[in-house]
């Protein structure tokens, strides 16, 4: 299936992780056995932004590969900092909620 990258993730990171920004708590997503990041029919970005969307947090996905040896620690690294548009970043506290294997 083709990715609409209108509706893409925020920040891709090697197809290992998908991440969107939003606010302080982050929902992190790691897929089934082998699972990539879009999923069967795009069914991790879906979640993704429906979840952005209706709550406003966060979201990362991993990527599962059988050979995996990804980590959390990228993925809050990425989200530790509010941004704003003069490039000014505020440290800022993370709740993390996962879900998945």
């Amino acid at each position: 299936m083709e990715i609409d990258k209108k509706r893409d993730y925020d920040h891709v990171v090697g197809n290992q992780y998908g991440m969107i920004k939003g606010g302080p708590e982050l929902l992190f997503i790691k897929t089934g056995r082998s699972g990539t990041i879009y999923g069967y029919e795009n069914k991790y970005l879906e979640i993704a932004r429906e979840v952005n969307k209706k709550y406003g947090c966060s979201v990362a996905v991993s990527a599962n590969p059988v050979d995996s040896n990804s980590s959390i620690l990228y993925v809050t690294k990425y989200f530790q900092y509010t941004c704003t548009p003069d490039i000014r970043c505020i440290p800022r506290t993370l709740r993390i909620f996962h879900y998945g294997v």
